[in-house]
């Protein structure tokens, strides 16, 4: 008997699992991700143009972010243990991370002292650790085991599309205004869109469970 042929976009429907796109909390958790990961590249490249337009030097500017990557790495190996002993979600321990990276990366763009900077930088290097520690465990967290490589694979295309969308328009925004602390917090916007589109989802799921087990009074027995 002879096979029918298999056309080149039907195995690519099938290799990347496209009905992973009509998953509307798959794309919400996607959404999310992408736009952290976008304002974390931009941040990682405007730092040290930052901190050179305070006036220090390329060692001083060395010596801040490797405090900060340190404590970016104690909070990698401190908090994951923590999180797993309490049973915390990856997905609620990385939101709640993020919500502390936006603000003390907001306030670390008002320092101009040697000493402020430093301590800014290693408490928002902690919050940084914490929030990449859950980052990608948000879609395994999230997927199947059988649907996880084309979860993962659908999560690096949205990072890059991105990266290329949005990335560029922070950069124009540090153009436009002339002004780090300003490109900063746009990065701190990026964050908290995140934040809120996440707990949109989680109040109309907890909405309508709520509804559920109000018409089904024997489900919350």
């Amino acid at each position: 008997m002879v096979k029918p042929k298999v056309s080149f976009l039907q195995r690519f429907t099938a290799l990347m699992d496209v009905g992973l796109l009509r998953d509307v909390i798959y794309l919400n958790i996607l959404f999310g991700l992408s736009i952290f990961y976008v304002a974390e590249m931009n941040f990682k490249m405007v730092t040290p143009f930052f901190l050179s337009s305070l006036g220090f030097s390329k060692a001083e500017t060395a010596y801040f972010l490797s405090v900060s990557a340190l404590t970016d790495i104690a909070a990698r190996i401190i908090v994951p243990p923590i999180g797993d002993k309490l049973k915390i979600r990856k997905r609620l321990l990385f939101m709640t991370s993020l919500v502390f990276v936006a603000i003390t990366r907001s306030i670390v763009a008002h320092q101009r002292t040697y000493t402020e900077l430093m301590v800014w930088l290693s408490i928002t290097g902690f919050f940084r650790g914490v929030a990449l520690a859950n980052f990608t465990l948000c879609v395994s967290e999230y997927s199947s085991l059988e649907k996880l490589p084309a979860a993962f694979g659908w999560h690096m295309v949205g990072k890059g599309v991105f990266v290329i969308a949005f990335g560029p328009l922070i950069g124009a925004i540090r153009d436009w205004t002339d002004s780090y602390p300003i490109c900063i917090h746009a990065q701190s916007v990026c964050i908290f869109l995140c934040v809120f589109a996440w707990l949109i989802e989680f109040a109309i799921k907890r909405f309508r469970t709520k509804k559920v087990v109000e018409a089904n009074p024997s489900m919350a027995a």
